[in-house]
């Protein structure tokens, strides 16, 4: 099993230079739910998951960590 590492997250948002609300927007949440993942309060749904990876070109293990 694997869990994804709210950190990595957040430090592709800003290298990409979008604030969290911005980066809500692109992968269809709101602000706060951007929050709560960057902050391993949340997971995000497959869905979001698929399509952050996509538009930033993320490889799954860069931000996956086994459990």
């Amino acid at each position: 099993m694997y869990k994804i590492k709210g950190e990595k997250i957040k430090q592709i948002r800003e290298q990409a230079g979008l604030t969290q609300e911005s980066f809500a927007t692109i992968i269809g949440k709101d602000k706060k739910d951007i929050g709560h993942y960057e902050n391993n309060r949340a997971t995000p749904p497959a869905n979001s998951l698929v399509t952050f990876l996509i538009e930033f070109n993320v490889n799954p293990k860069e931000i996956a960590e086994k459990c």
